[in-house]
């Protein structure tokens, strides 16, 4: 079953065309702008299988789900008659601006704006009907599911440090509005199209695009530099500072609104190190409710250059053994103001030892 569960049959083809202008009206100011236009068409072949009754008045045993038990009521189920075609296809614009202004040598803006796509995943637009008589729901492909359309802003200040001690300090904003996004939805069988009379009583469940647009917005400031400008012994040490702000108009799995990560390196003849850490803050985890606790990691790598070709390395995750921890809030108490632990991991550290060699 699982073989005929997974197995696609399924074509994309995009044909694009693209074209870009550069202008630099004045020596510290240059501007780009262009223009990509796409055309997609998707053609899906996939099984037709036959009803929980058919394979029934056929002799073959099934499962409390419709689904033949045997190797013969599987071939009878789903290879028994023609494969249904499916196609679907839609077009897209896609404009684009850049603006970059040097005020000085080391100093630079960019503002940018474009317009993207997310494509379905294979999954959500073809497959087979996956029909649960026990609970009366089809669960079913799209083949009309249409890609996620974003349009995105960007702003970005930039001071480059030369000469010894090499790196750059930036500052970046950035916005994206969002429409067409995938989520799971349940329809009547007339609501979906369905026009088989043994199913017009189930729900099918598939994944749609929603008609709600949703806005990201990002801060993030960053430091990297190289210390060149220090004496010998302690000229090979680096700095990476990262902070990152980010928010959204509806709440999102998985977006913490801050994260804030660095790394200090250091490296002298046949040395070399760093120490790591990133802390990310608590972000949602499922439905409403549900979130993963805030949690600060840190990592390190250390190698030895014991020949031209061989190196001696030590690796280790999660240095100090942090645990990881998902919580659930009551029922009827706003996310986060009290926590049930739902689930807790805690593996410790993960060190690596071990010589590698270049040929």
């Amino acid at each position: 079953t699982a073989f005929i569960g997974n197995r696609r049959n399924f074509r994309q083809t995009v044909t694009a065309g693209y074209t870009q202008l550069d202008v630099s009206p004045v020596s510290r100011l240059t501007l780009r702008g262009g223009v990509r236009l796409e055309q997609t068409k998707n053609r899906f072949v996939e099984y037709d299988p036959r009803l929980r009754r058919e394979v029934l008045a056929a002799g073959f045993p099934i499962t409390a789900a419709g689904r033949a038990t045997t190797i013969p009521g599987l071939e009878y189920q789903y290879f028994s008659q023609p494969r249904a075609v499916r196609t679907s296809d839609y077009a897209n614009l896609f404009p684009s601006a850049l603006l970059k202004y040097r005020f000085t040598s080391n100093f630079e803006f960019q503002g940018g704006f474009n317009k993207a796509i997310s494509r379905p995943p294979v999954d959500s637009l073809t497959g087979i009907y996956n029909i649960l008589e026990d609970v009366q729901r089809v669960d079913a492909p799209n083949a009309d599911l249409e890609p996620e359309h974003s349009k995105n802003y960007q702003a970005r200040l930039a001071y480059y440090f030369g000469n010894r001690a090499p790196g750059q300090l930036t500052l970046q904003v950035s916005q994206n509005d969002i429409r067409n996004l995938r989520e799971t939805f349940d329809y009547t069988a007339s609501e979906f199209g369905e026009e088989d009379p043994d199913l017009q009583t189930y729900t099918f469940r598939t994944t749609r695009n929603s008609a709600e647009t949703r806005r990201f917005r990002n801060l993030e400031l960053s430091y990297n530099q190289t210390f060149g400008f220090l004496p010998e012994l302690f000229r090979g040490t680096s700095v990476n500072l990262s902070y990152s702000r980010t928010y959204a108009s509806q709440r999102r799995n998985g977006m913490a609104p801050h994260r804030l990560s660095g790394r200090l390196g250091y490296a002298y003849k046949k040395f070399n190190g760093s120490l790591g850490g990133v802390f990310t803050d608590e972000r949602p985890d499922g439905v409403y409710g549900r979130f993963r606790e805030a949690v600060l990691q840190f990592d390190t790598s250390l190698n030895w250059k014991l020949t031209r070709r061989a190196t001696l390395y030590v690796q280790g995750r999660n240095i100090t053994g942090e645990p990881l921890r998902w919580f659930d809030t009551p029922t009827g108490v706003a996310e986060r103001r009290q926590r049930i632990l739902r689930q807790y991991q805690e593996y410790g550290a993960n060190w690596n030892f071990g010589v590698k060699g270049t040929f």
